[in-house]
Parts: C-alpha cells; sequence; structure tokens
C-alpha cells in the first residue's frame, strides 16, 4: 500500500528481485529510505547526479554517448528506415554528439517526413523547435532533449550555471582549468600590446561580469565548488587529472538557444574577455596551443571588436604562427585606425609593419616585399634611421628579399641593421643577437659560408648562454647552424642539432606548429644526405599530412617535402 511496505517486502523476499530507480538526477533527494538492505536483489539507479556514487562506490558505471554505429542503428530504428548508405545518418548522429534521446527525437521527424536526406538542413535550421518538442513515442519517452537539460540546469547554483554559459561558447572540449585561473589572477583584463592602443571603458562591464562569477582574487575552493557542482549533475567532464573541462555540443547550443540575440553577443562578449584575460605574450607556446581552439570558436568580429582586443587575440595567433588569421586581425585594426588616426601615426605604421611581416610568413613575397618598402621609405621619413620601429622595418624588408633570392641586398640591409643595434643597444643586447643571426643566415646563403659559420657559432653561444636551450631564438639558432654545416658538407654535426632543436620545438611548441614541421623537414633531408633513408622517409610521411594542413599545399616546404618523398621512393639521391 506504501512504499515502506514495498521496501519490507523485497527486504523479505529470498528470491533474486530487481528494485529499478530512474531519473534520480535532483541533488536533494536521498534514496537510502527508499533501498532495501537485503542481498537476495539488486538495485538500479540511473542518474545525472554524481553523488549517487556513494550509494555504490565500486558498481557506478558512467555512461556516455552512443557509440557510431549504435547511434546510427538506433536512429535507423526509431525512423523505421534502413538506408543503403549510412554516411547521411552518421552524420546526423554526430551533429547531434551521439546523445540517445537527441537522435530519438531525430529518429521521430524523419519517420513522420520520410526525409533523411534533409533533416540537417532543417535541424540546423529550426534547431530549437527540434530539440524542444516532445519526441511522441510511446509513454517511455515523455520529455524532449531541451526539457532533459532543463529540469538539471536550472537546480544548479547561479555561479554554476554562469559558468556554463561561458563554457557553452568555448571549443567543447579541452577547456584549460589554467584559462580561469590565469585570467582570474589578471584582473581579467586585455594586454596592452601598444601603449597608445588601450582598451576602451566598455571592457569594465565584461569584467564585472567574470568577477560576479569567479571573484577579485582567486579562490581555488570557490572554484572547484563551481566545478563539482556542474560536474555532479553530469554537464561537464572533468579529465581524470583534473586539469581539463569537456561539454557536450547539444548542451553548448541548448545554452545558447535560451539566450536572446542580446544575451547571447553579450555572453560571448564575456567569453572572449576570459581569454584576453589569459592572453600574456610571456606566456609558453604550449599554453597557446591549449587556447587556440576556444579563441577560435569566439567570432572575428568578437575578437575585432576594438584595436586593443584584436591586438592581443593576434598575440596569441602570432605566437603559434597562425598568420592569415593574424593578417585578418591586423586589416580591421588598420580599418579602424584609418578612421581616427592619420597614415602617418606612429600606431599606424606599427600595425603596417606587422601586416606585412604576417603577408612575407604566409609565402606572400612579392606582395610583402612592395608593403615592406613603403614602410621602409615611410619610417625614414619620419623618424628616421635609428626608431627603433625603423631597424624593425629594415630587418623585415632583408628577411623577405633573402626568401626572394635578392641576397646581395639582404645582406647590406642587415648589416647596416646589425651596425645600429651594436651602436644603440650594445653587442649582447637580444636585438643585437637576432641582427647578428639574420645576417649570418643571408651570409650562408650567399655561400660565405666560414664567415656564416663563426658568427652563427657566436650567436648560439650567446643563446645558451642568456636564454638556455628553450628559448625560440635559442632553437633558431641551432637550425641556423646545422643549415651551414650541411653546406660545408658536416652533415653528422647538422643532423645532431637538428634532432636537439626538433625535440626543443615539440617540447615547447608542439607538433603542428609551423616552426616544428620545417625543423622536420630539414632533419629529413640532412638523415636522406647521410643515406638513413628509411628513418628520413618515415619522418617525412608521419608529418606531411600535417604541412599541408598548417603550412597549405602551395607552401614550398609542403611541396619540397612532397618531392623529397617522391625522390626517396624512388631510390634516387637528391639532387644537391
Amino acid at each position: 500500500m506504501t512504499w515502506k511496505n514495498a521496501v519490507a517486502h523485497l527486504d523479505g523476499k529470498e528470491k533474486g528481485w530487481l528494485l529499478f530507480v530512474d531519473n534520480a538526477d535532483s541533488p536533494e533527494l536521498n534514496l537510502r529510505p527508499y533501498l532495501p538492505t537485503s542481498t537476495h536483489g539488486s538495485v538500479l539507479i540511473t542518474t545525472r547526479n554524481a553523488q549517487c556514487i556513494n550509494y555504490a562506490p565500486d558498481g557506478a558505471v558512467p555512461v556516455g554517448g552512443l557509440e557510431e554505429s549504435e547511434a546510427v542503428d538506433l536512429l535507423h530504428t526509431i525512423a523505421g528506415m534502413a538506408p543503403a548508405s549510412k554516411a547521411e545518418s552518421l552524420e546526423i548522429a554526430r551533429e547531434l554528439g551521439m546523445l540517445a534521446l537527441a537522435i530519438t527525437q531525430a529518429g521521430v521527424y524523419i519517420r513522420k517526413t520520410r526525409r533523411l536526406d534533409t533533416y540537417l538542413e532543417t535541424f540546423r535550421k529550426h534547431r530549437n523547435q527540434l530539440l524542444s518538442k516532445q519526441p511522441d513515442i510511446g509513454s517511455d519517452y515523455t520529455s524532449s532533449t531541451y526539457t532533459a537539460f532543463d529540469l538539471s540546469f536550472h537546480k544548479l547554483q547561479r555561479t554554476s550555471q554562469e559558468f556554463l554559459k561561458l563554457c557553452a561558447f568555448l571549443h567543447h572540449s579541452f577547456i584549460p582549468s589554467t584559462l580561469f585561473k590565469q585570467s582570474t589572477m589578471s584582473g581579467f583584463t586585455t594586454y596592452i600590446v601598444r601603449t597608445n592602443f588601450t582598451p576602451p571603458e566598455s571592457d569594465t562591464a565584461f569584467i564585472s561580469k567574470l568577477r560576479e562569477i569567479f571573484s577579485d582574487t582567486w579562490d581555488e575552493f570557490a572554484f572547484q565548488d563551481i566545478v563539482d557542482s556542474a560536474s555532479q549533475a553530469s554537464f561537464i567532464n572533468v579529465s581524470t587529472d583534473g586539469l581539463f573541462y569537456g561539454i557536450h555540443p547539444l548542451l553548448q547550443t541548448y545554452i545558447k538557444d535560451s539566450l536572446d540575440e542580446t544575451d547571447n553577443r553579450s555572453y560571448c562578449r564575456v567569453t572572449a574577455q576570459l581569454l584576453l584575460g589569459a592572453i600574456r605574450p610571456w606566456g609558453s607556446n604550449a599554453e597557446f596551443w591549449q587556447l587556440l581552439p576556444h579563441a577560435n570558436s569566439i567570432p572575428r568580429s568578437i575578437q575585432s571588436e576594438n584595436v586593443a582586443c584584436a591586438l592581443a587575440f593576434h598575440t596569441l595567433y602570432e605566437s603559434i604562427g597562425s598568420w592569415a588569421i593574424c593578417q585578418e586581425l591586423l586589416e580591421s585594426v588598420l580599418t579602424s585606425l584609418h578612421l581616427s588616426h592619420a597614415k602617418e601615426h606612429e600606431g599606424v605604421t606599427w600595425v603596417k609593419i606587422k601586416l606585412a611581416n604576417a603577408v612575407q610568413q604566409s609565402g606572400r613575397l612579392e606582395e610583402a616585399e612592395k608593403m615592406q618598402r613603403d614602410m621602409l621609405d615611410l619610417q625614414l621619413e619620419m623618424y628616421g634611421p635609428r626608431h627603433p620601429d625603423t631597424i624593425v622595418a629594415m630587418s623585415n624588408l632583408a628577411a623577405t628579399l633573402g626568401d626572394l633570392g635578392q641576397l646581395e641586398e639582404a645582406e647590406k640591409l642587415q648589416r647596416d641593421v646589425l651596425s645600429l643595434q651594436r651602436e644603440i643597444s650594445g653587442p649582447v643586447h637580444p636585438d643585437t643577437i637576432i641582427a647578428m643571426s639574420n645576417l649570418g643566415a643571408t651570409l650562408a646563403d650567399r655561400g660565405q659560408l666560414d664567415e656564416a659559420e663563426k658568427m652563427q657559432r657566436d650567436v648560439l653561444a650567446l643563446r645558451l648562454e642568456i636564454f638556455g636551450p628553450k628559448n625560440r631564438g635559442t632553437i633558431r639558432a641551432m637550425i641556423n647552424l646545422a643549415s651551414t654545416l650541411c653546406d660545408l658538407g658536416q652533415f653528422d654535426g647538422a643532423q645532431k642539432l637538428q634532432r636537439d632543436a626538433l625535440a626543443l620545438r615539440l617540447e615547447i611548441s608542439g607538433q603542428r606548429h609551423p616552426d616544428t614541421l620545417k625543423t622536420s623537414f630539414a632533419l629529413s633531408f640532412t638523415l636522406c644526405l647521410l643515406g638513413q633513408r628509411e628513418e628520413a622517409l618515415q619522418l617525412l610521411r608521419e608529418t606531411q599530412t600535417m604541412r599541408r594542413e598548417v603550412l597549405g599545399e602551395d607552401h614550398p616546404i609542403t611541396q619540397q617535402s612532397k618531392l623529397l618523398i617522391e625522390v626517396i621512393t624512388a631510390q634516387s639521391r637528391p639532387n644537391l
């Protein structure tokens, strides 16, 4: 007659029984009074509340998304069809994040319309309506996907709800916990790249919003409480080491669809401010690579909303070599500056120098040369040869000329730069060492190998002494010296330096960084010259796909790598 009678009845049974407690999601719900103590039966609890693990610590089974084959089979079963190809069904399942309830809803809709081929187009246009609609597939499915989210989301503490709203605008996986700590410790402020381009006053509203959620100072305990609340409700997954979070893509769309257009833009901008608080030029490349997918989730219109914001995001993309995005951001900055500053303004010329460098790094050398010549003429006219930005413009033009094969003019410019740096900054200043390195590389390209080797050994010694081996400039010095040693026929010494450089590149920048891919190619070529063809071919094949994706199919390094693979495969020695 009552639940107590039912519990007593099960406690008295000697034969096997099963008690199924479904959807026990509420964190306030205490199930213990309802659970029989008899050892003759079993209890199965389904729940989003991770605290329920306490009822059976050794018996908890985490349930994630369906496997792809399961998701497709479920879709076909509910839709009542068996198409010859599973490609469209698999695309639907992936779009729905392998979530069983969402796939069930899709199956119901397809069963009614009999149009599997048009579902994704309809879903993308009417996602909110489709995911809010009750499935209508019997009494076992009484809630829509969004209703299921609703039931638990609004029971969360306010700060956890706000935390999840920010996560909705990040990439759904590998959200680094350090993002929140670093941003809080910097006061959520935008790094000021140029003192004459400070963040606008409007940033304070976004910073205030973040402080409401995470406080003014970093509080590990309070932040963990926010994360625990979201995790216990199964709204985020925490990696086993606690360093990263994941959120289901459909939960992200649920949160965005629950916000109106104004709130959507506002939360996206607050999330951008969270990222800006973590972007600092002294951060490691590994940290920047962790931030990259999340920065990419912020629309470019938000990233370039104001000059300070765009330049700060540019710092991130420049560090990891995403030159196409650097160009987009800098062009938007120039457009804004041209409305409020004269073309001779110091900040405008600095941005143009940066833009020309991004164009050069992208491999569009003729376009970069023209831009850099114009900028150097303007800098000389406005500030003279000793101004720091003029020296940078000279150095950048020399690099482009070197890439274009105009080595004589490149050498002359670089000697001028080195002379000015020694005079202005001294012989061991970082800028002087960079000028030595650039000139050494050009001397090697011109065949002046003995002078180049001496200069490059001096550069490497200075860098190791001042900056240590894990400095990007030190690694570049290793690579430059290795290249010169190759030209001198000292292949064994070259490959040792290249192996060290590649190991450091992988550790600091990751395997997809453009510089890592270029270093990998250089080592492959040297190994080939040493007759170690198998290792060279293996290294080339392991990285060629990444070269296409990161550098582009038409990049010279990608093309040279492709040719070298063909040469080694054909068992022919490369044309030296």
